[in-house]
């Protein structure tokens, strides 16, 4: 017996779930001041499963969430996300090199890739445009860049200041559970005309099984795409020239493709994948857990223990490894507004980095090793006998 579809490929996916969870957070990055509120959020269910053919794994429980600007995600406080958003503008600015520049971003969250956008143009920006649902348009935008609070559509084409030089799509197909449907409707908005460069950006799933990251799989990261999956999705959508390749320490996948001017017909389907990743999740959902809870224990012997990450990572780490809220004393963001917070369903309290100096834990757990060296760094500043351990294998 099979299952339902691959959302990517369309290759039958398997008949039960490789990595199941009846109740999880459905938003986790939300700031929640209080922490009955916080045990009682709204919850949705996992079933992911791994196609063999394409190697996109789909959690096929999913139906839904809604993103408002309540829902925060900005990394910018690390110097070494920073480093990556100047590493994707380099790699826009080589394909495009058209001045003055036209941008489109969907999934613009707080406009940070626009802004850097306009800082490193400066007069050479033509208009660069965001949409976003989550989009927070109180703050004060640079000339040029405008941000809109809402879902992209073809019909909101013709609001752009002009045809764009290059479409922007950064960590937003995950969290679409049919993502070829927009990438198609990109693709099919800016057919016809001179050919769009388009740039893709999401967490590479092989990455995540490599490194031991069950916390990379939560509720709203309903797609997830390894290089064959990618590049098949953009190839259905319309999308030639596609090439995907690693970045952010292999966290992520880049690919670029372009929008022709003449639609393409589409590739045909790809060969089976080497290593499917169906089997590879159901290994780490059986292993990780107890190994992860072992970890805390043995450093919980000798003081508080904390995790150092409160956004999809550090939360779904949070709910892995300590349920009850018993175990871990917190977690620390360096995202001012969720200071003073709890975590969604675990009640955690949420801190600031400064906070571990009255706390003297003696281990800081990291969600994301991609971050170790500057957490190390911190930690050393604040509360030299701490043990920073990254929770990679």
């Amino acid at each position: 017996m099979s299952g339902p579809p691959c959302a990517v490929c369309g290759a039958p996916l398997g008949a039960t779930a490789d990595f199941a969870r009846p109740r999880v957070p459905r938003l986790l990055n939300v700031v929640l001041r209080d922490a009955t509120a916080a045990r009682a959020v709204p919850t949705g269910a996992l079933d992911y499963r791994g196609c063999g053919r394409c190697g996109f794994v789909g959690n096929v429980a999913f139906d839904g969430v809604e993103y408002d600007p309540r829902y925060l995600v900005d990394p910018s406080g690390s110097p070494r996300f920073r480093r990556h958003l100047d590493e994707v503008l380099d790699a826009i600015l080589r394909r495009s090199p058209a001045r003055p520049l036209h941008l489109l971003e969907l999934g613009c969250g707080r406009a940070g890739l626009l802004r850097a956008l306009s800082d490193r143009l400066g007069p050479g920006l033509g208009s660069a445009v965001g949409f976003d649902p989550a989009a927070d348009v109180t703050a004060a935008l640079p000339p040029r860049v405008q941000v809109h609070p809402r879902r992209f559509t073809a019909a909101a084409c013709a609001a752009l200041p002009a045809r764009p030089h290059v479409v922007v799509l950064r960590h937003l197909v995950e969290h679409l559970p049919r993502p070829v449907d927009l990438l198609r409707e990109v693709v099919d908005a800016f057919a016809g005309g001179p050919p769009v460069q388009l740039f893709v950006e999401t967490p590479d799933v092989d990455a995540s099984l490599a490194r031991g990251r069950l916390h990379d799989f939560y509720y709203e990261h309903c797609a997830l795409f390894g290089v064959s999956a990618l590049a098949h999705a953009l190839g259905r959508a319309g999308a030639t020239e596609v090439e995907v390749g690693g970045a952010y320490d292999g966290e992520y996948l880049v690919a670029q493709a372009t929008i022709p001017t003449t639609r393409s017909a589409g590739p045909p389907p790809p060969p089976p994948v080497a290593d499917p990743p169906g089997p590879r999740l159901a290994a780490l959902a059986q292993d990780a857990p107890p190994r992860m809870r072992r970890l805390v224990a043995e450093h919980a012997a000798r003081g508080p223990v904390v995790l150092w990450g409160a956004a999809g990572k550090g939360i779904t780490l949070a709910a892995l490894l300590d349920p009850d809220g018993t175990s871990l004393a917190a977690l620390v963001d360096q995202l001012p507004e969720k200071h003073g917070s709890f975590a969604p369903a675990t009640a955690h309290p949420i801190l600031a980095p400064s906070a571990l100096v009255g706390l003297q834990p003696a281990a800081v757990l990291v969600a994301n090793a991609t971050y170790l060296d500057e957490v190390r760094r911190a930690v050393a500043a604040l509360v030299p006998g701490a043990v920073v351990v990254s929770l990679d294998v």
